[in-house]
């Protein structure tokens, strides 16, 4: 679905003109400045405690990356969210695992790595104003072998672990609450918001 800018803009002046008093003589109009869209992700967020029985752990050993699949819970943090300009946000995605349902204490593994988006527009959903998002996370780890990379018997592409990941998304900040898009292909926008899963910020 793609959001028409130019419907937005007309449904605006037509709004405008039927508040005004008519006549060429009319003071313009004052409208609100625009107020960075990217300033509203600035902060630390966390996820609720979640479990996930399939959690694949990079992690590095003598050289080797091995995939390691466990069951754990899982806290996922977003760090350091900054934004640059109106439009840019970089920041840290971290997912930290446990052993107990509650995410307290030690946590038994983690994985982080750096992450931006870009606000690409607006998108109407349930009635609210979403930003249109495209999200580049950087690469796990510097692991590259030729064409294929074998790791735990699975068969992976040389370049694997050292390609940037780039996702559409969609976002929405209210308050403290940051919501994400519902499931979609990584090359589109989703059309519909999280309504149980979002990030809190602390």
């Amino acid at each position: 679905m793609k959001f028409n800018y130019f419907a937005l803009l007309a449904a605006t002046a037509a709004a405008l003109t039927a508040c005004g008093g008519g006549g060429s003589s009319d003071a313009p109009v004052a409208l609100p400045p625009v107020i960075s869209s990217a300033s509203a992700y600035a902060g630390n967020w966390v996820l609720q405690c979640d479990s996930d029985a399939e959690i694949k752990i990079v992690t590095s050993a003598a050289g080797v990356t091995p995939i390691i699949t466990k069951t754990a819970y899982t806290l996922v943090s977003l760090k350091n969210v900054a934004a640059s300009g109106s439009s840019s946000v970089t920041g840290q995605f971290e997912s930290q695992y446990f052993d107990n349902s509650t995410c307290s204490g030690t946590a038994t593994g983690k994985q982080a790595y750096n992450f931006s988006f870009t606000i690409d527009g607006k998108f109407i959903v349930g009635g609210k104003t979403a930003d249109k998002v495209t999200i580049t996370d950087t690469p796990i780890g510097g692991l590259s072998a030729g064409g294929t990379i074998t790791i735990n018997g699975v068969v992976y592409p040389g370049d694997y672990f050292t390609r940037a990941a780039v996702d559409k998304d969609i976002f929405l900040v209210e308050g403290t609450k940051w919501s994400v898009g519902t499931a979609a292909p990584s090359d589109q926008y989703p059309t519909a918001l999280e309504t149980v899963v979002f990030f809190t910020k602390q």
